[in-house]
This record gives C-alpha cells, structure tokens and sequence, in this order.
C-alpha cells in the first residue's frame, strides 16, 4: 500500500490545520469585517485545492458565494452556490443541508422569493429525513419570506415552530424567533404583544450574539417607543446602542437606524437634527444597493421637512419621489405575494421539477457568463447532462413510487366500496332477521304454555267427554288447527255480538274467557257440530281444551314459517359472499336466481314506499361466471336506483333472451342523471351522490366485473326513466 512520504504528511496536515483555522476566521468574519472575510474566503480556496479536500472545498465555494451575495453580485452568488450544491449532492454530503438554506437566504435576499421557498423546502425534506440539523433555521426563514410579503399572521406561524424547533436543540439561538414575532405583531397593530417578544429577544442578547441581530433588537425596540409608547429618551437611548454596533461593513443597518433617528427626531419637533440624520441616511443609502425602502422612507421624512417650514412646492416633489418608490415596491411585493401563493398551492413535487429545471439553465448560465474557455464551456455542458441524467432516474423512480402508491389507494377505495354497499346490504338484512326473531321470541312462551295446558288436561278432558263425542273433537281440533283467520279489531267485536246471540237462542250462556277463545278459533257461525260439544255438561272444559291444541299447532307453525325465512335469507347472504369461491371460478348461473338472492337481501329497502316489478321468461338459459362478483353488479345497480326514487317509486327488473343475448334491464323512475354527468358516470370515484353516500366507484366496479363476463352495460333516459342495461351473449364464459 502506496502512503505520502513523511515530509508530505506533515505538509498535509499543516494545510489541514491551516484550514480548520481559515474556517474559524470566516465564521468570525461573517458579520462584521467584510475585507477580513474576503481575504479568509481566498486563502481558504487555495488551501483546499492544495489539499484535495472536497469537503472543506465545497465550505469555502459556500462562503464565497456568501461574499457575493454580501456584496450584491446575485448571479456570482448564485454560480458558487451551485457550484458547492453540486459537488456536495456528486459526494453525498451532509453539507446539502445546510447550502439549500444558504442558497434559499441568496434568493430571499434579492427578492426571489418563489426560488428561495423551493430551496427552503429542499433544506427541510433533507432534513428531516436524515436527521441533520436543526429544522428550526428553514423555519425562521420561510416565515421572514411571509413577513416581507405582508402576511404576518403566517409568518408567526412559522415563527413559533422555528422557536419551538430551537428549544430541542440550542436555546441561544431563540433570539431570532423571538425578535420576528414582536416585529410581526407590531407590524399587525398588537403592540404590547410586540414588546412583550422584543423583550424577550433583549433579554437574551449576549456578548457572542451577531452584530447584525443585537442592531435589529435595539432598533425595533427604540421604534416601539417612537411611535406608541412615546418614551422618546428610551427610544434615543436605543437608537445609540444600535448605532454603535454599525461598524462600517454593516451599510444597511446604519441606513436604517439612521433614517429611524430622524423620524424620531422629527416626532419630537427638532428640525436640525432630523435634517442632519436624514442626510446622512439618504447619502449612505444612495451608496450601495437594495435600499429603496429608506430612501423612500427618507424622502418622506424630507417632504415633511419642508412642509413644517411652508415650502409646500419643494414637500410635494419629496412627497412623489417617496411614493413613486413606495408603488413600485409595493408593486413588486404583490408580485412576490402571488409567487409565493403560487408556490404553495402547487403540488411540490411538479413545482420542484419545474424550479429545478430553471436552476439548472442558471446554472449552465452562469457557467457560461464565468467560462474562461470553450474547454470549461463544454466541461460544464458534460457536468450538466450528467446531472441530469442522474436527475431523470430520480425522477423516474420518483414517479413508479407514486404509481404504486395510487395503485395501493385504488385498490383500497375499491375495497371500501364493496363494504359501504355490504354496510347498506346487513343494515336491511338484520332487520329482516330481526323481525321474524322477534316473532319467534313472541311465540315461545305461549305455545309453551299450550302444551302444558294439554299434556296435563287431554286425559282428564277426554275422560269427562262421552266417547261417542271423542271423534267429533279430534275433527274439530284438526279444522281450526289447519287454518288462521284474520280478523280486524271491529269484526271480532261483530263476530261476538253474532256468538253470543246464537248462544242465547239456543238458551247457552258461556263465560268471557270461552267465547273470546271462540273467536280465536275464527267460529262465525255455530254448526251442528259445535252445538253438539256446547251442549255438554263440561262445554267450558272441553273448548279450552280444543282452543290450546289448535294454538299450539298455530304458534309451531308460525315458528316454522319464520324460520325458514331467516334460512332463506342467510342463504342468499352466503351465495352473496361466498369466500371459497374466487374471481376464477366458473360455474353455471342462472340469471333470475342471481338477481332475486340480491333481491331479498335487500327486501327492506323495498318496504319503504318502493315498488318492485319483476319481468323474467318462464326459461332462461344459463351463462358461464361468477355468481359473487355478478352479485355486486346487481347490487350495485339496484341501490343506485333505489336512492333515486328517494323512498317513493318504482324500480323494475326485467330479463330478455334476443338472438342468442341476455339482456337484464333496471328501470327507475327517479330524479334520473344530468346530460353533463352522462359521460362521467362510469369513470373511477366520480360521483353525483352526496358526501357520504359514495366514493364513485360502484358502476366503474360494476362495468369491469360485465366486462370480464364478455358482456357490455350501458344506460339511457327515457320518457321520465333512467334505463340500465346489462348485456350477456348466450352461454357466455370468462376470458
């Protein structure tokens, strides 16, 4: 194995040394001496390349690009921040963090705003999903974007989860948050809660705090005592804290404190010196670039300069200069509220696309513009097409990801469709179960009463009875016992009125008991040979005896009756959803049966006002598929025209043979489909029915299961009906 000579080692890690110190510097230098950085960020640039140390390289182009920007050469800036962003994403770099939130601040700082939201995000997913950093930076960031565009109740948002963010992972740096949110409240008239955040900002303002922060507190703070709470001496004070701190590379900050000053200064009424800051403000300002906001600010403080001394021509010319400036800013800052809006409300992943293919022409630009030869030219030409070589396959992979994605959610949807129909199916199932169960549990008691009436009275009965009269009352128990006549409440009354006065003309009195069990039996008249067991010495005896055999033959044949029911319907939930049978199973089916098990499953939804027409010929022959997925169709279709008619009307299935194909039609007469719904109704998850009552894909299931079957379903509206048709060749089979 091939090492460095000694001597080259121990140069190696002199130059290692040198730049670990190099880096100390220009974190020192960053803001505060922008000649000191200068020279650190050229220094460093020659030691990393004497190095080969592509990390520390990729630091250095990061901090010339910030010297750049610092010195208001966007496209410079922005031409070594790619340079950086690439080498670190080509080597894997955790630096990627960090450069996106750089590169983020280099567009915000030049009013890029939809640029610096794309890199601000790239910062957070990378984030997050390496667990590097801290994300409450990027947040702190995004909510200043929010902040310049006048929306500051979300910029407090961010705000706050920046602050929360920092209370995980560093506490000094909450400074920031804290000084945005009293800025942002101060900013929407809430201004003891703008204090109440400067002063907490305040209180943790330190010795290592940056120059530029420490300028901003005092100077937001001597501002609220400007204008609210009128302490001009405290508001002096503060000005003069801030002041000091501007050394001379902080341009702007000394701009804007001096600009307050004269504002301050003309509040309280003392011309010479807000005509002495003033000037001094507007002079600075005219020397460097991006402070049209104080010049303005200045002109206005001059037109009312001249105002107070009755200049009025010269107040109204620094009146317009001020307000021409102020438009176009505000001009420009709607321009950036709609970007932002936009950037938004755009799906991220198309917007990150499209914000990453016009980095990547400011990239090739810039190289271009910083080429020294062809040689470069085509060099960074090879670097681009290889990036986006790299860039398509990402995409790529993106895009099946999402694919599968959709098609996990598809089938889910489908899934929940199937079980919203099954959920409406068990609804009127169980209700149908219910009431024959409640019919049962009604029975029980009394037939049991019955029978114990008669295992303990039959011998004792028929021992009192002459044995010639034996035959007479097993023919009547077995006549009544055979039928069970119903009677309204009015016509029982009629019918004993009627018993008892044939009683009495055969001179008969009998208690009420008796002739309510009479009645019971569905006796209307006496015949002979009724008036033969009446006429007996132990007539009462003998009735109620008569009268329990016939119940309890009439109550365990009304169990009967009812159970079967319930058979009949648990069947035909079995054939409904047979587990066992999967979607290739073929087998024989009978359409009308097929149609009538999904019939009684929903029997209840038929018992509300909604009228069932059946039309099916007398043979029919039998088709090749599935009975449970042909089941969901007819399940599907019948519970869309039942919610129609919306309780109130017809629905009717009719069954065809024409020239060897079955043709099943579902009619309604309900509030039918729009023309403009027409060609939509059978797309996945479109749907006419309100929230709730559908996810759209009950005819788009329903159209593959009939095509499946080598079948075809269409629909149609006529005279006041909406027509569904479902259409299957003879002896059709499964492809």
């Amino acid at each position: 194995m091939w090492v460095l000579p000694l001597e080259a080692q121990i140069e190696e890690d002199a130059i290692q040394q040198e730049l670990q110190r190099v880096v100390v510097k220009l974190n020192y230098f960053s803001r505060s001496s922008r000649d000191s950085f200068r020279f650190y960020v050229s220094k460093g640039i020659n030691l990393a390349h004497l190095s080969n140390d592509d990390e520390m390289l990729i630091r250095i182009f990061t901090a010339k690009a910030y010297l750049y920007e610092w010195e208001g050469e966007y496209d410079s800036g922005s031409f070594y921040y790619h340079k950086s962003l690439s080498l670190a994403r080509e080597l894997g770099s955790e630096r990627e963090a960090y450069i996106t939130n750089y590169f983020g601040l280099h567009h915000q700082n030049f009013y890029k705003y939809d640029s610096a939201l794309f890199y601000y995000y790239e910062s957070l997913r990378f984030r997050q999903k390496h667990e590097i950093g801290n994300l409450g930076v990027v947040y702190n960031n995004i909510g200043l974007i929010h902040y310049d565009i006048k929306n500051y109740d979300k910029a407090i948002g961010y705000f706050t989860k920046s602050l929360m963010e920092h209370e995980k992972h560093n506490a000094d740096k909450q400074i920031e948050p804290f000084l945005n949110i009293g800025l942002s409240y101060y900013e929407l008239g809430k201004y003891d809660s703008a204090f109440r955040y400067l002063g907490l900002s305040e209180d943790l303002i330190n010795d290592t705090s940056f120059f530029s922060t420490r300028i901003s507190i005092y100077n937001a703070i001597a501002v609220y005592h400007t204008h609210y709470s009128k302490e001009f001496v405290l508001a002096k004070d503060y000005f003069g804290k801030a002041l000091g701190l501007c050394g001379e590379d902080f341009l702007e900050s000394r701009v804007m404190v001096l600009s307050n000053l004269a504002k301050l200064n003309l509040v309280m009424q003392n011309i010479d010196s807000t005509w002495f800051y003033v000037t001094k403000s507007q002079d600075l300002a005219l020397l460097g670039k991006g402070h049209d906001h104080w010049i303005a600010n200045n002109y206005s403080t001059i037109s009312e300069l001249y105002k107070l001394s009755g200049e009025y021509r010269a107040s109204y010319d620094f009146y317009l200069r001020s307000d021409s400036i102020s438009e176009r800013l505000r001009s420009s800052t709607v321009n950036h509220r709609v970007a932002a809006i936009e950037m938004e409300g755009l799906d991220r992943e198309n917007q990150a696309l499209l914000l990453l293919q016009k980095s990547e022409i400011n990239r090739l630009r810039a190289k271009f513009i910083y080429s020294i030869s062809g040689v470069i030219l085509v060099l960074g030409i090879s670097i681009a097409l290889y990036r986006s070589n790299r860039f398509r396959k990402r995409t790529n992979k993106q895009i099946y990801e999402t694919l599968e994605e959709l098609r996990s959610t598809q089938d889910q949807l489908v899934s929940q469709e199937k079980m919203a129909a099954l959920g409406q199916l068990v609804s009127g199932i169980a209700h149908e179960i219910n009431t024959p169960l409640g019919v049962i549990q009604g029975l029980i008691q009394p037939v049991n009463d019955h029978f114990a009436f008669v295992t303990s009275q039959l011998n004792q009965g028929l021992r009192d009875i002459p044995e010639a009269q034996h035959g007479l009352i097993l023919d009547l128990m077995k006549r009544h016992g055979a039928s069970k006549p119903q009677f309204t409440a009015q016509e029982r009354r009629d019918q004993k009125k009627s018993l008892t006065k044939s009683l009495s003309d055969l001179g008969l009195t009998l208690s009420k008991p008796t002739l309510s069990q009479l009645t019971e039996l569905g006796i209307v008249e006496l015949d002979p040979s009724w008036r033969q067991v009446l006429k007996l010495a132990n007539r009462e005896s003998v009735v109620k005896l008569i009268h329990s055999v016939v119940m309890h033959e009439r109550g365990t044949q009304q169990m009967q009756t009812v159970v079967n029911k319930i058979a009949k319907m648990v069947s035909a939930l079995q054939t409904y959803s047979q587990p066992e049978r999967s979607a290739e199973v073929k087998v024989a089916i009978d359409l009308r049966e097929n149609i009538d098990q999904v019939l009684v499953l929903l029997g209840n939804e038929f018992k509300r006002g909604v009228q069932l027409i059946k039309k099916y010929p007398e043979t029919l022959p039998p088709i090749q598929g599935n009975p449970e997925a042909l089941s969901q169709v007819w399940t599907n279709l019948l519970l869309n025209a039942i919610q129609a008619v919306e309780g109130e009307g017809t629905v009717e299935v009719e069954i065809e043979e024409k020239e060897d194909q079955i043709t099943i039609s579902i009619k309604d007469d309900g509030y039918g489909i729009k023309e403009e719904d027409s060609g939509k109704i059978f797309e996945a998850f479109y749907t006419t029915k309100k929230r709730g009552y559908g996810t759209g894909l009950g005819l788009n299931i329903a159209r593959k299961v009939v095509e499946v079957h080598e079948g075809s379903i269409n629909f149609a509206e006529e005279k006041g009906y909406t027509i569904f048709q479902v259409s299957f060749p003879g002896n059709s089979n499964i492809a």
